[in-house]
């Protein structure tokens, strides 16, 4: 039955003490171990086992100790979870509608910036012909060239802000990025034109599964296929 009790620090150092020095002896007798005949190897698959028997009563102990707190651990975590859950799609939900209003409010602004930008040029196209046909072309060429310097900023998303707790909003746009085609990817990536750090990580797992899976169709040692090697890699089985 696992303990519900933390272990008091002076049994844990008394029954981790005992611990080390069986694993300090353990340590000193593969230091000192030849093996160099069959029965020196039978010897050595017993080693094997007590080290492997006196890892899993560590583990065993050690799992006494924990286990309830990682459950307690799991359950705090779990109910966490829910709340946070609820609050992220509160969040997401209003966020998406602030985020909509500001962006209609900027588009708004732009068409109506837009709007007065195209009155100006046209009043200032037609006092431009009032002065050319009164004579005085200098004056109208003075009028089309302020009137194309007379360039105005593109609207800006306006700042949303509470009186309650005086926060505010304001839209801020970043660049992103998101994988379209995953063969022009890796290809891209080949050749040079995107970096080799896009790949994050190569699941061992998989790479495993595929070994597995062409080993057993193979009689060959080592197989290479696609930029990748299968190879059995030797180890021992204890029991």
């Amino acid at each position: 039955m696992a303990q519900e009790l933390i272990v008091s620090t002076a049994d844990l150092a008394a029954t981790i003490q005992g611990y080390v020095e069986k694993a300090e002896d353990l340590l000193g007798q593969a230091e000192r171990a030849e093996i160099t005949n069959a029965e020196l190897a039978g010897n050595g698959a017993d080693f094997l086992k007590i080290t492997k028997g006196t890892a899993k009563r560590l583990d065993e102990w050690r799992k006494g100790l924990v286990d309830p707190y990682n459950q307690r651990i799991k359950l705090v975590n779990a109910q966490v979870k829910t709340v946070r859950t609820v609050l992220e799609k509160a969040t997401k939900i209003v966020n998406g509608k602030v985020l909509d209003y500001q962006l209609a409010a900027q588009k708004a602004q732009e068409e109506e910036r837009q709007r007065l930008e195209a009155e100006a040029a046209e009043a200032a196209l037609e006092a431009a012909v009032e002065a050319e046909e009164s004579g005085d072309p200098a004056v109208a060429d003075q009028i089309l060239e302020l009137a194309g310097d007379a360039v105005t900023e593109p609207a800006r998303a306006p700042t949303a802000r509470g009186e309650l707790t005086g926060a505010s909003t304001s839209v801020r746009k970043t660049w992103t990025g998101r994988v379209d085609n995953l063969k022009h990817v890796c290809k891209a990536i080949a050749d040079g034109h995107l970096p080799e750090s896009l790949i994050k990580e190569i699941s061992q797992s998989e790479l495993n599964r595929l070994a597995r899976e062409y080993g057993a169709q193979s009689d060959a040692e080592e197989i290479a296929q696609y930029g990748v090697v299968y190879f059995q890699k030797a180890g021992l089985s204890t029991r």
